[in-house]
């Protein structure tokens, strides 16, 4: 219904300079309670894992071990036992490198002996059933021509 045809304004309508006040939240309203507020997080609803900033535990740290009154000669020679492990370790992952290579390689002559193999006897059969052909149709000519003698 358009209110221009009939000019009447329903009571519900506003204009645009109106402003309507909405009333606030509880916890809005009360410092004490709601959202920390306060006094803090209401004590009926905390978590039972939770804890609050008075309760005071013990951290256990890790001390390491610093040897502040070494000696200088024995500094050098930890260094160089330093060295000497990782040229140890180094010459072990070549070694095991180099076996691993060796393990491959053995592989794959074995599969190329195998490939060899198998390839030479089939060329054998091969070569038997062409000879055999062969004399099938040489004992068909003998047949022939016997047959043409005789």
């Amino acid at each position: 219904v358009s209110t221009q045809s009939t000019g009447i304004v329903p009571q519900s309508a506003v204009g645009f300079e109106h402003r309507s006040d909405l009333s606030k939240h509880a916890s809005q309203t009360d410092a004490a309670k709601g959202f920390g507020g306060k006094y803090g997080v209401q004590s009926d609803r905390v978590d039972k894992s939770a804890h609050n900033f008075e309760e005071q535990t013990e951290i256990n740290q890790y001390k390491t071990k610093i040897d502040v009154k070494g000696d200088v000669k024995n500094f050098k020679s930890r260094f160089e036992n330093f060295g000497a492990a990782a040229e140890e370790e180094n010459k072990k992952r070549v070694a095991e490198e180099k076996r691993k290579r060796e393990v491959e390689f053995k592989k794959q002559v074995e599969d190329g002996k195998k490939k060899a193999e198998a390839q030479q006897r089939a060329e054998e059969e091969q070569g038997a059933r062409e000879e055999e052909t062969i004399r099938k149709q040489e004992d068909e000519k003998r047949g022939r021509q016997n047959d043409r003698a005789g």
